[in-house]
């Protein structure tokens, strides 16, 4: 939530437990976002008991109460949304949107909802190259200083230079054209979405999936591309940086 609110990013939360904590403030009921968001997020685990079940959480009266145009993005786990359900809007009403990370049935997945959904992609979480070798760096850290060692190593000393090290904008552009500009120069999920649908057809959804999966290209984070900014292009500084971008100006 702090990236899009940097970003400019009008955010809801939902999440009760935290909620009953503080007391409610600053968090709302699911029902509420469900009435007033253009994108709803889901991140939660899966639990199938209890006071915060999340078990079908997403069930098919909300996902019927989704409003039109909605975009529907599950990261967290497959069983918190009734599959069969949006599945069904999305083939009968055809008015929002889905991306699924995350699905019932890993992994032998609902086909027709894989075809259905905007873009679809095999559980593949956020863990990208410089988030393992940074959880490797601190662990080595850690272990120097127990042992009362020496130790010089940087984060630096052991992360690759990504493929494209930098970008130069130059001209005004909307920040959502900027923002997919960046982002893809990154990363471009449009490759995991074509790679799970060509594999589960030509492997079989069980092979294709976990191949996917096992087989998953290295990833690199936002930070490690220097966006360069001049002339107009310096108003979208904000933006930028609030995605997580390294800038230059």
């Amino acid at each position: 939530m702090a990236r899009l609110t940097a970003m400019s990013v009008a955010t809801l939360a939902c999440d009760p437990p935290s909620g009953r904590e503080g007391g409610q403030a600053g968090f709302h009921s699911l029902d509420a976002l469900i009435e007033h968001c253009d994108v709803l997020c889901l991140h939660t685990p899966l639990t199938r008991e209890g006071p915060y079940a999340t078990y079908q959480l997403l069930n098919a009266q909300r996902i019927h109460d989704l409003a039109p145009g909605c975009v529907l993005l599950n990261a967290g786990r497959g069983d918190c949304v009734d599959g069969p359900a949006l599945r069904n809007r999305l083939a009968g009403k055809g008015d929002i949107s889905a991306v699924l990370d995350v699905w019932e049935n890993e992994p032998e997945i609902d086909a027709g909802l894989r075809d259905l959904v905007s873009l679809a992609t095999p559980h593949i979480a956020g863990h990208s190259l410089d988030g393992k070798l940074r959880g490797t760096w601190m662990i080595q850290q850690a272990l120097a200083r127990h042992c009362g060692q020496p130790n010089e190593l940087t984060f630096a000393d052991i992360c690759p230079p990504p493929a494209l090290a930098s970008l130069h904008l130059q001209h005004a552009l909307p920040p959502e054209d900027a923002l997919r500009l960046c982002i893809r120069a990154v990363y471009d999920v449009r490759r995991d979405h074509d790679a799970l649908q060509r594999q589960t057809q030509h492997s079989g959804m069980r092979k294709g999936f976990d191949d996917c999966r096992a087989n998953y290209p290295l990833r690199r984070e936002f930070a490690t591309l220097n966006v360069m900014l001049s002339g107009e292009a310096v108003a979208l500084e904000g933006v930028l940086r609030g995605a997580g971008f390294s800038l230059l100006l």
